[in-house]
């Protein structure tokens, strides 16, 4: 037993290492995966953030002109009201 030590150890030892090498090439396809999919994410949230701040904008853009154009026309409809 203890002389078979050293040679279990060693095949331990290979079989660790296989293992280890089957297992950090199953987990590096992991974790491709896992950046694909953290890319994959973030490529959503992104697109997302921009979609919504796009609306913000284009709602802020629209709210400003709606008020501009009704406070000219009562600017305006004042001042002919005042002057007639």
């Amino acid at each position: 037993m203890i002389e078979s030590t050293g040679n279990e150890t060693k095949h331990v030892y290979g079989v660790g290492y296989t293992r280890n090498s089957c297992s950090s090439s199953s987990s590096s396809s992991s974790s491709s995966k896992v950046v694909v999919v953290v890319v994959v994410v973030v490529v959503v949230v992104v697109v997302v953030v921009v979609v919504i701040l796009t609306i913000v904008v284009v709602v802020v853009v629209v709210v400003v002109v709606v008020v501009v154009v009704v406070v000219l026309v009562v600017v305006v409809v004042f001042d002919s009201s005042t002057s007639s």
